[in-house]
């Protein structure tokens, strides 16, 4: 979850006109149908951490002399699917893209780069009950600050936070009953240690630890005013990138995740507690200062849904 904004999705209520003309078990059908769909995106986070970095210029050295430097800018688009599977009762499905711009500053007395960026997205989502269909759309703002520490030639030390907030809105039968505000907070730290460096070969193992919170404030008519949900995760991985010729890399990961601690928002359908995350990923320098990146991943291992992501960037370095 160390990188990309955590999208969000569905909305959790119904509004109260249609509450009180829908029987008590319809009632909780529609909670645990909202539920689940703003929850799906939430816990989609996890896909992303397998997305290739951005291309940082190659080491600190090459950056001009200084205390901060503009080192460089990139912009990104990405997509995020998520389909729970036919074992889960009405399953649901959403697809979210996103756009990221951000800039590299670094701090050569210091040994570190910093990266801040912003982030725009958009959510549509579907589900459905015994009662009815239920679709949802939602967009989100947000930033990302983090920081890359070189702590020796082999070792770089990663931190940063980021947050975001937007609405959704509620189509119950193609009507809108209710909104919902959002707010999502995450903040994460780990290291990257290369374990094999050839002349056109690198492989290194990477861990993280993240902490991600979303709260919903639902329609004030709705039975429940707030919801929210609780992440504690890590992750364990090993990259490996193959530079084909001067210029072009290709790149492939694995890794595990596993949810250490979790509070789930009332009636979503959370995923399995510990998945895999496969990535292949390329870049290609298109002249000495600018290149284009991309990347795909693939959930496995996880019982109760599939979720595929995929990034597309471009990157300029001075």
């Amino acid at each position: 979850m160390a990188t990309f904004l955590l999208v969000f999705k569905g909305v959790v209520m119904a509004a109260r006109k249609y509450r009180d003309n829908t029987r008590a078990g319809g009632r909780a059908a529609l909670t645990h149908v909202g539920a689940a769909l703003l929850a799906a995106s939430f816990w989609a986070g996890a896909a992303n951490a397998a997305d290739v970095e951005p291309v940082l210029p190659d080491g600190i050295g090459k950056v001009a002399p200084g205390y901060i430097t503009l080192a460089g800018v990139f912009a990104e688009g990405t997509y995020v699917g998520v389909e729970q599977k036919d074992r889960i009762p009405n399953p649901d499905s959403s697809d979210t893209y996103g756009v990221r711009l951000g800039v590299v500053f670094a701090l050569p007395k210091a040994g570190m780069f910093v990266i801040p960026s912003v982030e725009f997205s958009r959510t549509d989502a579907t589900g459905s009950n015994a009662f009815a269909t239920i679709d949802s759309d939602s967009t989100v703002r947000g930033g990302e600050l983090k920081l890359v520490f070189i702590a020796a030639s082999n070792l770089f030390v990663h931190a940063g936070a980021s947050g975001g907030s937007g609405r959704q809105d509620l189509r119950f039968n193609k009507l809108v009953p209710s909104t919902t505000n959002l707010h999502n907070y995450s903040a994460y730290a780990g290291a990257d240690m290369v374990v094999y460096d050839a002349s056109d070969i690198t492989v290194s193992v990477v861990n993280e630890l993240s902490y991600n919170y979303l709260v919903a404030n639902f329609d004030p008519n709705n039975t429940v005013d707030r919801g929210s949900s609780r992440i504690w995760s890590n992750e364990l991985g090993i990259n490996g990138a193959w530079e084909v010729h001067p210029g072009t890399k290709l790149r492939a990961g694995v890794s595990w995740a596993s949810f250490l601690g979790v509070r789930e928002m009332i009636g979503e359908v959370s995923p399995d507690r510990n998945f895999g995350i496969l990535s292949l990923g390329a870049s290609q320098s298109i002249t000495d200062s600018v290149s284009l990146y991309g990347s795909v991943g693939r959930v496995v291992f996880d019982s109760k849904r599939d979720v595929s992501s995929a990034k597309i960037g471009v990157m300029a370095v001075f």
